[in-house]
């Protein structure tokens, strides 16, 4: 999957039985002291939000998607423009799977 999914979007993981629900895209997160990037941050569907836990990963861990979000004029220009930056600041070919990145039981 290489096109950015909108917010609200509910996805399958690989190697996982629950949804997850996209709540952010592009994020930068410091680890052990580097800095990351990921493609997404989300929640389990349909629990929601749990300030303690932040599940992160890429567009290459995305198995199906069951849902997607809300689209219109606004959503199509911003990936535009994130994918403009992620090829800008060399981020574009990321293929590696991310799951490092991903901080829940799933």
């Amino acid at each position: 999957m290489n096109e950015f999914l909108a917010i609200g979007s509910i996805v399958y993981l690989k190697d996982s039985l629950k949804k997850v629900m996209i709540t952010g895209r592009v994020m930068h997160i410091e680890e052990n002291d580097e800095k990351k990037m990921y493609d997404y941050c989300g929640c389990i569907y349909p629990d929601g939000v749990d300030s303690n836990k932040m599940l992160v990963f890429n567009r290459v861990d995305v198995n199906s998607v069951v849902f997607k979000g809300y689209q219109d004029d606004d959503e199509i220009e911003m990936r535009k423009r994130m994918h403009l930056w992620l090829q800008e600041n060399g981020y574009e070919d990321k293929k590696e799977d991310s799951k490092e990145g991903m901080n829940l039981e799933l």
